[in-house]
């Protein structure tokens, strides 16, 4: 055993060596793997039961009886038994780059997990080769914590880091770490344990986001609280991470309409005066332009700094909620002395809120703003266009596009390209 697991970690028993020559292999001796009997491999070489090799994927017996394993019901007879008599099977890969430990964990079988960590403790080095077996990576960059990374196997992230709890796991190939994945399948529990077992955890994912930015989008807030808590605590460097678009995890938060705003906001209340790359938009923005309004509310009270930054238009959060909404919240957030500075900001070709306003909801505006002596209603624009006119008349050449971004958004959010588009 001491050898086998030398050799391996230096490189895995290569496969495709062996693929030309590869014969298939008896199908009575497949479906004996598969039924956990041991029996006909007893007599077997070691080189031969090596080469007992399925025709595409190249999985070993081993391999089979992992796989076919019932999840409830999982045994560790036949993993131990062929163990015993060809050891090197620990360590054997299928053509995926899988070990029986990405398998094993992948399916969910935390009792054959133990098997194989106990099999690999073996060794002359021991722990240490049981340690270098779990950092194994297959062709996707995945090692078994990855491939752990499903509901329902929790056992198996508690074996696995309890055994490792140093190693920070990097991202595969799709710029995933485990603790993302975690945070993206919406599992508290797996992010907890992950969080309480680990010492380095990674925290990378695809494009630029970071498991703050999942847990912040996928949590929900009651439920999750506590796993949200522990994350804010153990990475509150993430929460001025920007992705590949400039969203931060607050950018998420009001995006979503999340409650979670309030915890982020009390860590750090100047993450809100981050702009996204295309549009400059910030949280405030965001939360204005979907009309969400206990977050712009949340935004106004935690971090009322940001209120009077504006756009690459030069719009502020008030030219956003004036088209957003609804008049039972756009009434008190008029009353709101951040609203009433910016009510007579212009845009940059001289847009106000109320030009705005007045041009995209025309019977609204008649029947609330009328009633309100704070708005400057002669303003003009750069086309010398007055509120009032607009009143009177409408404004055409004001388009504002109100887009349901529930349905439009899909790889990546359209909001800040799609939201509002003026014209001229």
């Amino acid at each position: 055993m001491d050898s086998i697991i030398s050799i391996e970690f230096e490189e895995a028993p290569s496969l495709g060596s062996k693929a030309a020559n590869q014969s298939q292999t008896d199908p009575k001796l497949l479906k004996a793997a598969a039924d956990g009997n041991a029996e006909p491999f007893k007599d077997m070489a070691r080189e031969v039961i090596e080469s007992l090799l399925t025709l595409q994927t190249r999985n070993t017996i081993l391999h089979i009886n992992i796989m076919c394993q019932d999840a409830e019901n999982a045994s560790t007879k036949f993993v131990e038994e062929i163990l015993e008599i060809c050891p090197a099977l620990l360590i054997q890969v299928n053509a995926k780059g899988d070990t029986p430990l990405h398998v094993a964990a992948k399916f969910g079988h935390s009792d054959i997990v133990r098997v194989l960590i106990d099999r690999a403790k073996l060794a002359q080095d021991g722990d240490e080769a049981a340690r270098q077996m779990i950092r194994m990576v297959n062709n996707k960059k995945n090692t078994a914590l990855h491939d752990a990374m499903f509901p329902g196997n929790m056992e198996v992230v508690k074996i696995l880091t309890r055994e490792d709890p140093d190693y920070p796991y990097s991202a595969n190939d799709y710029g995933k770490t485990p603790l993302y994945m975690a945070a993206e399948s919406e599992s508290s529990d797996m992010v907890l344990t992950l969080l309480e077992n680990c010492t380095s955890l990674s925290h990378e994912g695809p494009n630029g986001k970071t498991a703050l930015h999942a847990a912040v989008m996928y949590f929900d807030f009651k439920g999750d609280h506590h796993a949200m808590r522990q994350l804010f605590g153990r990475k509150k460097s993430l929460l001025k991470v920007t992705d590949q678009y400039g969203w931060t995890p607050i950018h998420y938060a009001a995006y979503h309409g999340k409650y979670w705003i309030n915890d982020l906001l009390e860590i750090d209340q100047t993450a809100t005066n981050i702009a996204d790359k295309d549009r400059k938009m910030t949280a405030l923005h965001l939360a204005a332009g979907r009309g969400h309004a206990r977050t712009v509310e949340t935004i106004l009270s935690l971090a009322p700094e940001c209120f009077e930054l504006v756009d690459n238009r030069r719009w502020n959060f008030l030219h956003y909620a004036v088209a957003s909404f609804q008049l039972q919240d756009l009434k008190p957030l008029l009353r709101n002395p951040f609203a009433r500075i910016l009510i007579n900001e212009g845009d940059a070709k001289g847009n106000t809120p109320l030009h705005v306003f007045a041009a995209v909801r025309p019977s609204e505006f008649n029947r609330y703003m009328s009633r309100t002596t704070h708005a400057n209603y002669q303003a003009v624009n750069d086309q010398n266009v007055s509120v009032g006119h607009i009143m009177k008349y409408g404004y055409p050449e004001l388009l504002v596009i109100n887009l349901s971004i529930l349905s439009t958004y899909k790889s990546r959010f359209l909001f800040h390209y799609l939201f509002f588009y003026a014209v001229n």
